[in-house]
């Protein structure tokens, strides 16, 4: 949920799945403006050391139907049981710095 509310929080995100109050489980996909699913991956990795998974997700259909296929898919989150909250606050502010840029 911190995730979802940081990114609510940040203009150009766009989070995909379940609305507010809704069950969902803790992956959680966005977009960031237009730009590219793979290029903010390679962002996220390479400037803010923040693993996720850009891409289709071997979805092709779904991504058709929410629109993300010209943005080659969409940026994956996929915190677990061993993610803290400074991990998501470091994840937070990569997208912020992404967005800012």
């Amino acid at each position: 949920q911190h995730l979802i509310d940081a990114f609510r929080a940040i203009d150009c995100v766009k989070i995909y799945g379940p609305g507010a109050g809704q069950p969902r489980v803790s992956t959680l996909s966005i977009n960031i403006g237009e730009l590219p699913a793979d290029q903010v991956g390679a962002m996220l990795d390479a400037d803010h050391a923040v693993c996720v998974r850009p891409g289709l997700h071997c979805a092709p259909d779904v991504h058709e139907l929410l629109g993300t296929v010209s943005q080659n898919g969409a940026v994956r989150f996929a915190p677990g049981y061993f993610t803290d909250k400074e991990d998501l606050q470091q994840a937070v502010e990569a997208v912020r710095s992404i967005v800012e840029d």
